[in-house]
């Protein structure tokens, strides 16, 4: 039943979605107390100067940029990767999603790291990213929303929100345009 499968498909990666989101929040809020100590002190701990350079290296960014950190150290809307995980496999049964744990589509060049679509071209040397497991997959995600160039736009637009949890959807999504080779087909497919 399609109702069922969409209904179960959506208890399945919620969860995984707002536990990568928290772990988000955790690190966000991290780097604000280390800024608000930054200001009112004017310097910080080698601690937490060890922990932002891991965090710079984390979400690839190659200068001491503190705001760039913050402004990529950012959730994903819930209902944005939900919908783009249902449209990525199908409502989780594409052949990517059961047999590589692959939510969104992800290419890698390394076809030991991924799966080789059946319908790629004898020009193309893509693979879909294979996953050990669900949670890998929507990490993997967030990652690359979080520091692919790509989605520099997007990143640009949710800074936007001062509150994450209040992040509207709508307006992020005609940034994604390069998430899929439908282009703008795939926005109207994710409104």
């Amino acid at each position: 039943d399609t109702d069922e499968r969409k209904e179960i498909f959506i208890s399945i990666i919620l969860p995984l979605i707002l536990q990568v989101n928290e772990n988000i929040i955790k690190g966000r809020k991290s780097l604000s107390e280390i800024m608000y100590s930054m200001e009112t002190n004017g310097e910080m701990s080698e601690e937490e100067r060890k922990w932002i350079n891991q965090k710079l290296k984390q979400y690839r960014i190659e200068t001491f940029d503190i705001p760039e950190l913050y402004s990529r150290m950012n959730i994903i809307p819930p209902s944005l990767a939900i919908t783009q995980a249902a449209i990525e496999t199908g409502w989780g049964t594409s052949r990517f999603a059961t047999e590589a744990n692959a939510l969104y589509g992800q290419w890698t060049w390394d076809d030991d790291k991924g799966m080789v679509p059946r319908q790629r071209g004898d020009d193309e040397s893509h693979s879909i990213k294979v996953f050990d497991n669900l949670m890998g997959a929507v990490r993997g995600y967030a990652f690359n929303l979080n520091t692919h160039p790509a989605y520099e736009d997007f990143r640009v637009e949710r800074r936007q929100y001062k509150n994450p949890k209040k992040i509207d959807v709508n307006d992020l999504l005609i940034t994604l345009i390069f998430y899929s080779e439908l282009g703008y087909e795939y926005i109207d497919n994710l409104n």
